[in-house]
């Protein structure tokens, strides 16, 4: 028979904030009666580290497990984008 317990309430255990800078430069640029605009993202400029989710199971058969609060997702790695856009 397995039973599960909860050791920590819900709401009881919190983790650090998020802190994410999203970056974007654009330029635009008049030919003739269109308009080209160029654009560069930088997403997650300080290569944030933030835990959504982490493993909460204890362990089993009274063993305590080496997963426990290890994270499952995290927030994704600095990443660089390139675009441009035509208007005519």
């Amino acid at each position: 028979m397995t039973r599960l317990v909860n050791l920590i309430q819900t709401g009881q255990q919190y983790g650090k904030g998020m802190h994410q800078l999203d970056v974007r430069l654009a330029k635009r640029v008049r030919m003739g009666s269109s308009r080209l605009t160029v654009m560069a993202d930088l997403y997650n400029a300080f290569n944030s580290d933030w835990v959504f989710s982490q493993n909460g199971t204890l362990g089993t058969n009274y063993t305590v497990s080496a997963t426990w609060l290890r994270p499952t997702n995290v927030l994704s790695a600095r990443m660089f984008k390139v675009g441009a856009q035509l208007e005519f």
